[in-house]
């Protein structure tokens, strides 16, 4: 049987410390509110308790990509139809490499994943996303029905990487895609 591993979206804010950590919709976010059709919620999501694929050659590499300070916070949108959309701001866990090695070994993982789709139903490569960028669709069955997630990676600046994540749940396409949000991450990322 096949494991339900659901990728948990990622979506965030830019880094900040102490008091000044940013709120869910601060106007610092990666992706606000007023991008994505209509929000029921949004929750702070911990960006250093990086994100689970159905491809385990992501999730290994993944482990290597961390927010830069302690309270780096991103932010999760849970949408009115159920969608989610998380995005965050991640740089280099380890010293070795830089963020554009780190697109590549991501690159790379969606290559092996291709060829041994795992646990997934459907693994393949998204197209049409900022030049540089790169990413991958998934569709997992579950007991609530086919979990399309989609989850983008694109260098940000030389120190990092903007991930944006969406999740739907059940028949039919998400509300908005990866390639609509990744462009409004990155110029807010600058």
């Amino acid at each position: 049987m096949k494991r339900a591993v659901v990728a948990l979206v990622a979506l965030g804010a830019l880094s900040a410390c102490g008091d000044d950590a940013p709120e869910a919709a601060d106007t610092s976010a990666l992706l606000q509110k007023s991008d994505l059709p209509p929000v029921a919620s949004t929750s702070d999501y911990d960006a250093r308790n990086g994100t689970n694929t159905v491809c385990a050659e992501l999730n290994g590499f993944e482990s290597n990509l961390a927010t830069t300070k302690p309270k780096t916070i991103g932010t999760q949108f849970s949408l009115e139809n159920g969608d989610r959309v998380i995005s965050t701001l991640l740089g280099l866990y380890v010293a070795e490499g830089d963020v554009a090695y780190a697109t590549d070994r991501v690159d790379a993982a969606i290559d092996e994943c291709l060829a041994d789709p795992a646990d997934a139903d459907s693994f393949e490569r998204l197209d049409g996303l900022t030049d540089g960028a790169v990413g991958f669709r998934s569709v997992l069955e579950t007991s609530d029905g086919p979990v399309t997630t989609e989850r983008a990676y694109a260098v940000a600046d030389d120190d990092h990487v903007v991930v944006v994540t969406v999740e739907h749940t059940g028949g039919g396409e998400a509300s908005t895609s990866v390639a609509d949000l990744l462009p409004v991450a990155l110029d807010r990322a600058d």
